[in-house]
């Protein structure tokens, strides 16, 4: 019976692909001690965290310039500071003025930063601080004033041809109260929207209008902090209609005449309202200054009345004689 031989290559790798699977365990698990060995260890790190102050009181305003982000500098195990950097999101450092300021008088206020370890500390979850940058804050305090003031929109309209504002723009609220400093609120008599750029409008519109940072940088305060306007808007129609010409200041008793005795006007108007105009609504006016009796002149025309949602275009004519009859 005969008996069946391994080849000696098949032998040879198979022990050495055992051999490099060995290898290839030991140094991922030596890898893996030298790491937990080093995330072990302790590390001095440099982290930045976003920072707001709460609790302003009432009455002031805050005017001096604060940092918004701390640099602090700490000491960890290596896993922490790891975790952290991956996996958490660093919420703002919130610093409560209200208990930092207790018992504290006059408008100027300087605290160093190591007083606020323990606050700190508390909200990141770090115990060792080494230290913060900035390493003291300074806070500026002035006495808070306010007033009303209107609203004003920095806005350019175009239009749909054909289409026009049916009416004048409007504001909710059409009045904003400010509050800030003094010298800052006695310089501002109206708030001043960022620009807005409407085209092509053809239907009506309400736009939010925030308003220019700029106040802030003069540390004041706009409440509400927008405002909507309303932008009404409709096709217009263009239409002739013919008026009488009053005659006024004419002199002594004697008659006058006016050729012709009718012009006609000729005006914009909304659809909605075209049927709503009637002749009456108008009132065309020669004003008769300075005349010579018997004499022949012309005289400008002037539309004294007409309906506030029309615009007129033309007066044909725009002048007429006149004449004085003994």
């Amino acid at each position: 019976m005969e008996q069946q031989v391994k080849p000696v290559n098949n032998v040879f790798h198979s022990g050495f692909s055992k051999k490099l699977y060995v290898f290839f365990i030991c140094c991922i698990l030596s890898s893996l001690t030298w790491v937990l060995i080093k995330l072990s260890n302790e590390y001095t790190e440099v982290l930045d965290y976003p920072v707001s102050f709460i609790n302003i009181p009432s009455d002031k305003i805050l005017t001096s310039d604060l940092d918004t982000v701390f640099t602090v500098k700490l000491k960890s195990k290596g896993y922490r500071i790891l975790s952290n950097r991956i996996f958490k999101k660093r919420l703002p450092i919130e610093i409560d003025l209200s208990d930092l300021l207790e018992n504290k008088f006059g408008r100027t206020h300087i605290i160093p930063s190591a007083n606020l370890f323990q606050t700190i500390s508390n909200q990141i979850h770090y115990s060792n601080i080494i230290s913060v940058f900035p390493d003291t804050l300074i806070f500026r305090f002035e006495k808070t004033y306010s007033k009303r003031v209107p609203v004003k929109a920095s806005i350019t309209l175009r239009f749909a041809p054909q289409y026009k504002l049916v009416d004048s723009l409007k504001f909710s609220p059409d009045s904003v109260i400010i509050t800030g400093p003094k010298k800052s609120i006695d310089t501002i008599n109206e708030i001043i929207s960022l620009p807005v750029s409407l085209n092509n409008l053809n239907k009506n519109q309400d736009v939010i209008l925030r308003f220019s940072p700029i106040y802030k940088k003069g540390k004041v305060l706009v409440s509400p902090p927008s405002s909507i306007l309303h932008v009404h808007v409709e096709k217009y129609t263009e239409t002739t209609l013919e008026v009488p010409v009053e005659i006024e200041n004419k002199k002594n008793e004697l008659s006058v005449r006016v050729f012709p005795e009718k012009i006609k006007i000729t005006y914009l108007v909304p659809l909605s309202k075209y049927k709503d105009v009637k002749a009456d609504m108008f009132s065309a006016v020669a004003e008769i200054l300075d005349a010579t009796p018997l004499e022949e002149q012309k005289i400008k025309i002037t539309i004294r009345t007409f309906p506030t949602f029309v615009e007129i275009k033309k007066i044909e004519p725009d002048k007429v004689e006149y004449l004085y009859i003994k």
